[in-house]
């Protein structure tokens, strides 16, 4: 599962934090690892909003059930 997650400050502070307890939980994970990365379209999105402080990051959510 894949999650944009847009930052303030650049790159400091989540806008709206992932919960991943819910993330976790509504997928029914056993064992779950997450990570974020910065994926080719966060590069598009972040051409503009990444200037002024706002940056877009992708949280990749991978587990067994």
């Amino acid at each position: 599962m894949e999650r944009p997650v847009w930052f303030k400050w650049w790159g400091r502070e989540p806008i709206d934090p992932p919960d991943t307890a819910t993330i976790i939980r509504e997928n029914e994970l056993k064992e779950a690892r997450l990570y974020m990365t910065n994926t080719l379209v966060d590069a598009l999105y972040n051409v503009f909003p990444g200037m002024i402080g706002f940056p877009r990051r992708t949280l990749i959510v991978e587990g067994n059930k």
